[in-house]
């Protein structure tokens, strides 16, 4: 099917169709009597168009007129005994601010232009400073209608933008794929990490962020990242497009983003966004590093698993955010923790030598942990466990959710670090525990749950030094040679 119709193609059939073209009125009557998604919105123009030219009808009321003779009672009344005619223009007057101000559920400009093309000669006939006093109460009376996007929603195929008080402000139409039941399934509580807004520019308005990797479809537009202005403008798109080799494999240029954030998290009054994208199917992904305001690219990380849980805060206190993501690191086969400085993001994750991208260097991620597996994953349907979920208390404390699935059941352990990424605690959830104590009973497990277990678990946690991992809190080391060379040299 042809593209969509534009709502100002569509605004101007209905308004002043003379002023398209035979052939391409001709293309929208075509297109409209095959898409009903289109129809559907050119019902809509015509309706609000109509009910504006009936609003534009009614006379001024009784009550109208009486408040504008009220409001210009002193001057007609001093100016009557000198001058009658004069007296007269201001009656007139009068009757044409009650018109103007009339209905009250009109804005004031369509008020003001109903008068001017009913009246044109009574409208520039008063005396000046009856026409000056006239001029202050429209610009008093005025209302300024709200452009800035607050509100973004995905319906029925259509990303829609409204303002604060819940005025549509514009719409696009982004195929049938684009819709409630993908996104709702796809976020789980986080829309804004596929749409969302942000003032990009610092400007005071905002902009809209949006991926579409995340639907069902295979949209063409799976591979970019749209940055469209306030008023529904494209501001800026960033298109994906990478061809590696890892393990022997070639992996052509097909991918996915699924999963965006935006942020001033230096602190340095620059909005960046932080995409995710992975190949389709599932290995490998990346995140990219863009300045907000123009889609230039910044920084690249590679990374054999998704990374689709995050969060940030400055856990040390330095004034930047760290970058908390959680996945799974499919080639170490355990479920991955990433904490980035938002100022230094570049390179590949761990991963045995072959499947790191070629051309990168080892990544400069602050800290890169992995999660032990437990003995409940002896039984898994899956060959990793994964992240789940994590959050960032206001004092630093974090909660790592990890999934570990068992063919006949699952269970979730919690991990928790404070500021220093310090493990300092593992629970069980009662589905895990659950699970573990159905195998025991089953003589498929040993171990019991006991404080030794769940400390073995702690002990666990391993951590990149940039070269191996260990079983302490370690940082880094290319991170911290960026830091020194790059961030603070």
């Amino acid at each position: 099917m042809a593209q969509h119709c534009t709502e100002i193609e569509l605004r101007t059939l209905d308004l002043s169709p003379e002023t398209l073209g035979g052939d391409e009125r001709e293309r929208i009557a075509r297109h409209l009597e095959q898409c009903s998604l289109c129809r559907e919105l050119y019902y809509k123009v015509q309706e609000f168009y109509k009910s504006v030219r009936s609003a534009l009808e009614l006379p001024a009321s009784e009550k109208d007129a009486a408040l504008a003779h009220r409001l210009l009672s002193g001057d007609r009344h001093s100016l009557a005994g000198r001058n009658a005619r004069l007296a007269e223009k201001n009656d007139s007057l009068a009757e044409s601010f009650a018109e103007v101000i009339e209905p009250y559920r009109q804005s004031v400009s369509k008020r003001a232009l109903r008068f001017v093309r009913h009246h044109p000669v009574r409208s520039f006939a008063a005396v000046p400073f009856a026409a000056a006093l006239l001029a202050f109460a429209l610009i008093s009376l005025r209302p300024r209608f709200d452009k800035n996007p607050i509100i973004v929603d995905v319906i029925d195929g259509f990303l829609v933008t409204k303002n604060a008080h819940g005025d549509e402000l514009w719409r696009k139409y982004l195929g049938t794929n684009f819709n409630v039941p993908n996104f709702s399934s796809s976020f789980r509580g986080h829309p804004d990490r596929a749409v969302r807004i942000q003032d990009v520019d610092g400007d005071g308005g905002n902009e809209i962020l949006c991926i579409f990797g995340w639907t069902n479809g295979t949209l063409p537009e799976n591979n970019l990242v749209v940055c469209y202005n306030g008023d529904g403008n494209e501001r800026w798109r960033y298109e994906l497009h990478r061809s590696v080799t890892l393990g022997g494999v070639q992996y052509n240029d097909l991918y996915r983003f699924y999963h965006i954030e935006a942020g001033d998290f230096a602190h340095s009054g620059k909005v960046e966004v932080w995409a995710a994208a992975r190949h389709d199917p599932w290995h490998p992904n990346v995140l990219l590093r863009l300045d907000a305001n123009d889609g230039k690219l910044l920084g690249e990380y590679w990374h054999p698993g998704q990374l689709t849980e995050f969060d940030h805060k400055d856990l040390d206190h330095d004034g930047v955010d760290e970058l908390v993501y959680g996945g799974q690191n499919n080639r170490l086969k355990h479920a991955s923790l990433v904490v980035f400085d938002p100022r230094a993001m570049d390179g590949g994750a761990p991963a045995p030598d072959q499947y790191y991208p070629p051309g990168f260097r080892s990544g400069t991620e602050k800290y890169y942990i992995l999660f032990p597996l437990s003995d409940l994953m002896t039984y898994s349907s899956d060959v990793t466990n994964v992240v789940q979920n994590l959050r960032i208390t206001d004092d630093g404390m974090m909660e790592v959710t990890i999934e570990e699935a068992a063919r006949q059941s699952s269970g979730t352990l919690y991990y928790y670090f404070d500021s220093t990424m310090t493990c300092i605690n593992v629970r069980a959830s009662d589905s895990f525990t659950a699970s573990h104590r159905l195998f025991e009973q089953e003589g498929k497990l040993s171990s019991r749950l006991d404080d030794p277990y769940f400390e073995s678990l702690r002990k666990g946690v391993q951590y990149w030094d940039g070269e191996r991992f260990l079983g302490s809190v370690t940082r880094n080391r290319h991170y911290s040679v960026t830091s020194q060379t790059t961030i603070n040299p």
